[in-house]
Parts: structure tokens; C-alpha cells; sequence
């Protein structure tokens, strides 16, 4: 379930930087865990966030996530992100946790569902898989839609610029 508090004016665009977008910011359980996961409290922490919008049946988004893994746990490992996987397939959360299972999917960053798809809509440009960074100070920072080792240095080299600094 998602329970949405507000949307916030913030300087940004599906590019680096220039625009007026409003973020919307969340609260919802982290599927796997149960634990409440926050966007205005991690943005409140000065962490920028990243919002990775997946389905089951896109055999690219599969692909991505096994670079978020590696990047995640690997090389922004103390840096001032947050990775959060958001499925669009319109699952509750007890279906979306077998379908995970059953298919053995691997995500090592926190999952959500997006079952009224409030988040997909306001987000993603209705096709995935599609990434948005998003920062306390700048809105969304960054979007990207689809998979590709050009796309990915991109948003890999903004994430460090924007997460890993001193």
C-alpha cells in the first residue's frame, strides 16, 4: 500500500538539470522486509534516490538490475544513495513477493509495489525499464528509459557525481 504525502516544486528535468518538476514523495513497506521506506525521509538525510521502474515481463529491466546489483553493493557502496526497485505490473505486495520467488529474481536493493500504479504514473513514462534519480535539492536529477551500456555509464557517472561527493 502506498500512502502518498505531497508533492514538492524542485528545479529538474528528464535531463541533467533546467525545468520546473514536482516530486512526488511516498511512504510504503519495502516488500521483502516489511520496513517503511520514505521518500522524504531519505531525501530529509541528503541521500539522492534512485527509483527503478521494472516489469516482469521485460527481459531488459532483468538485465539492468543485474548492473544496479553490482553497482549498488559494489562500486557506490558508501556513497549517499538509495536504489529502490519499483515493479509496474500492478501486483499487490503478496503476489508480487511469490512471482520474485518463484522466478528467482535477484534484486539486492529494496523492491516496492506499485499496485494502484500512483508511482508509475507520476514517474515513468509508461515504459520500463526506466530509471529517475532524485535529489532533496535538484527534483528529479536524472531519467532514463531503457538499457544499454552507453545509458547506463551515463547514469552510473551522475551517480557519482551527485552521491560520491566528499
Amino acid at each position: 500500500m502506498l500512502c502518498f504525502l505531497s508533492t514538492c516544486s524542485r528545479s529538474a528535468s528528464s535531463g541533467l538539470g533546467g525545468g520546473e518538476q514536482e516530486i512526488l514523495r511516498f511512504n510504503t513497506e519495502e516488500v521483502r522486509s516489511g520496513e517503511v521506506i520514505s521518500l522524504e525521509k531519505l531525501l530529509a538525510r541528503d541521500l539522492a534516490v534512485l527509483l527503478n521502474f521494472w516489469s516482469f515481463r521485460c527481459s531488459p529491466c532483468f538485465v539492468e538490475i543485474d548492473a544496479l546489483n553490482r553497482l549498488y553493493r559494489g562500486k557506490l557502496k558508501g556513497c549517499r544513495v538509495e536504489f529502490i526497485a519499483v515493479n509496474t505490473d500492478g501486483l499487490e505486495k503478496k503476489e508480487l513477493i511469490e512471482a520474485i520467488q518463484e522466478q528467482g529474481i535477484d534484486i539486492r536493493f529494496p523492491v516496492i509495489a506499485d499496485a494502484d500504479m500512483q508511482l508509475t504514473n507520476y514517474y515513468s513514462d509508461g515504459f520500463v525499464p526506466h530509471t529517475v534519480i532524485v535529489t532533496g535539492s535538484g527534483g528529479r536529477d536524472l531519467e532514463i528509459t531503457g538499457f544499454n551500456e552507453k545509458l547506463f555509464e551515463k547514469l552510473e557517472k551522475r551517480l557519482f557525481e551527485i552521491a560520491c561527493k566528499g
